[in-house]
Formats: structure tokens, C-alpha cells, sequence
């Protein structure tokens, strides 16, 4: 039987944003209307404010980071003849922050929490067995 326990903190790791946002509450100001359907917005791509006409430009830099925190625990148990049977559980939980939202002061409080790798429980169970009829030849 074994257990073990495992905290990771990784920083530096890639954020993508975007640098021609939408502004918030760009859909429902009476200018950003489209004047041939009344009631409708415009397109997305007239409403950015940075580059008028472009979709989303997105841009890479170094600034992420992660916390890994995860508890093992496996028992093992050999028999006579050569069986063998295993089980293993791990709970884990992965907490980081790997997008960046312009239009908020503080993205690292917005955007940090669950990622969308975040496996918390695992478990498996194993067997394995010797066949004593190629173990004589």
C-alpha cells in the first residue's frame, strides 16, 4: 500500500487574449443598431472598437500560471502461482489561468479557477497473472 501527495506550481505558462475585444454592452447601445433590420445589431466585426472590420486578433504572451494538487493511494496484493491484482485512486484538482480578459482590471481574479483538464477522481484496478505452461519453456 502506498500513498503519496503531490502539489505543483508552474507559472509562466501561455495566455492568449484578444486585443480587439467587443466592448461589454456593445450589442444594446442604440448606434451599434443595424439600420436595415430594426431590432437587430450589427455584425460582430463592425462593433470592434481597436481594429474596425477585423474579428477577433488574438495574441500570445507568457503569463499563465497553475496549482496541481493531487493525493495517490495504491494497494497491491500477490498471490501463490503468479496472480497478481492492483487498485489505485487518485484525486487531483487543477486550478490556473490560461486566458486573459481585457475589458477587466484584475483578469488573475476573474479568470482563475478550474481547468478544462481537471480530472479530480481516478481509479483503477489492475490484474495480472503468470501462464505457468510458457513459464516452463
Amino acid at each position: 500500500m502506498g500513498n503519496h501527495a503531490v502539489d505543483l506550481i508552474g507559472n509562466n505558462y501561455t495566455k492568449s487574449y484578444s486585443i480587439n475585444p467587443i466592448p461589454l454592452g456593445a450589442d444594446f447601445l442604440p448606434q451599434n443598431q443595424d439600420p436595415t433590420k430594426p431590432g437587430s445589431v450589427l455584425p460582430a466585426a463592425l462593433l470592434r472598437t481597436a481594429y474596425p472590420g477585423y474579428n477577433d486578433i488574438n495574441m500570445e504572451w507568457f503569463g499563465g500560471h497553475v496549482t496541481y494538487y493531487a493525493l495517490q493511494s495504491s494497494l497491491q496484493r500477490r498471490f501463490s502461482h503468479g496472480l497478481m491484482f492492483g487498485a489505485a485512486f487518485t484525486w487531483s484538482h487543477l486550478l490556473g489561468v490560461g486566458s486573459f480578459d481585457p475589458l477587466v482590471p484584475n483578469n488573475d481574479e476573474r479568470n482563475y479557477g478550474p481547468q478544462s483538464i481537471d480530472r479530480r477522481k481516478v481509479a483503477t484496478i489492475n490484474y495480472s497473472t503468470i501462464c505457468r505452461s510458457w513459464a516452463r519453456r
